[in-house]
């Protein structure tokens, strides 16, 4: 008997460069410090652009391949907003205005 393939959360994302990443870790220890909570891991940290849900393996693939193809023009991104998820425990950092590009770019992944 074949055993289903096994499901993954699956998201598209943005992953910060190394300055960004230290100065929101640099954040979340100094808030974490005076409120507690717990710091995400550096690598893990990421702007989420689309949520995809729970897809299998061949699915996996096929999403590969559309972010392959995915293009967008280059933006300055200023994380000016903090918010908390208290369900969760989850300190997040945004933009109160969201660059037109990366509206667009966050647009074709929902839109594909």
């Amino acid at each position: 008997m074949m055993e289903a393939a096994r499901s993954r959360r699956v998201f598209f994302a943005l992953w910060p460069d190394d300055e960004a990443v230290g100065h929101l870790s640099a954040l979340a220890h100094e808030l974490t410090a005076r409120g507690g909570g717990r710091v995400m891991r550096p690598a893990a940290l990421h702007l989420t652009l689309a949520f995809v849900g729970s897809v299998t393996p061949s699915q996996v693939t096929q999403l590969d391949s559309i972010a392959a193809g995915v293009r967008a023009e280059a933006f300055d991104l200023s994380l000016d907003r903090l918010g908390f998820w208290p369900q969760r425990g989850i300190l997040w950092a945004g933009c109160r205005q969201s660059p037109t590009p990366l509206r667009r770019l966050a647009g074709s992944l929902v839109a594909d």
